[in-house]
């Protein structure tokens, strides 16, 4: 829909289509911010390939447990912080899952009571617009500037 060149797409349609557009940005910028891909570590492609299949798997997986808490209470999945979600999931991974095999009641009541107050859970709720960051400014007289050509100064450099 965005990348028509007939014009005769309403308004509407556009603007669904923009807001699904912002939700994906959403959830790249969790998965590089939030699960650490922003830099990927591998050095060969099969590597890069396999680091990028299993952080897009942890990402469904965290994803899943959101839709499915978020349609037992009935609350949309994008009032719930992925971050917080991940939080929660690491910190149950530590002992519940060993017992898996051993307790599997013992494993699904534990869920459902870290999962059972949404409170802590949710984006918090802000009553006014946070500011942006104040960007760094750089003290004068830390950085050297170029008083002539690139070449001169290059030279310069060579005869030091």
């Amino acid at each position: 829909i965005l990348f028509t060149d007939d014009m005769t797409t309403p308004r509407d349609k556009i603007f669904q289509a923009y807001a699904l557009r912002w939700n994906i940005e959403l959830d790249l910028r969790s998965l590089k911010s939030t699960l650490g891909m922003a830099e990927l570590s591998g050095k060969t492609s099969d590597v890069i390939a396999k680091e990028l299949i299993l952080g897009v798997t942890a990402y469904n997986l965290v994803r899943l447990i959101m839709i499915q808490v978020g349609k037992r209470d009935k609350i949309s999945i994008r009032e719930l912080s992925f971050s917080r979600f991940l939080t929660r999931i690491s910190a149950l991974s530590g002992g519940i899952f060993v017992r898996t095999f051993e307790d599997r009641e013992y494993v699904q009541n534990q869920i459902a009571k870290a999962f059972s107050d949404l409170s802590g859970l949710r984006h918090p709720r802000r009553n006014k617009r946070r500011p942006n960051e104040p960007r760094k400014v750089l003290q004068r007289g830390t950085h050297s500037y170029l008083t002539s050509s690139r070449a001169e100064e290059r030279a310069k450099l060579f005869q030091g």
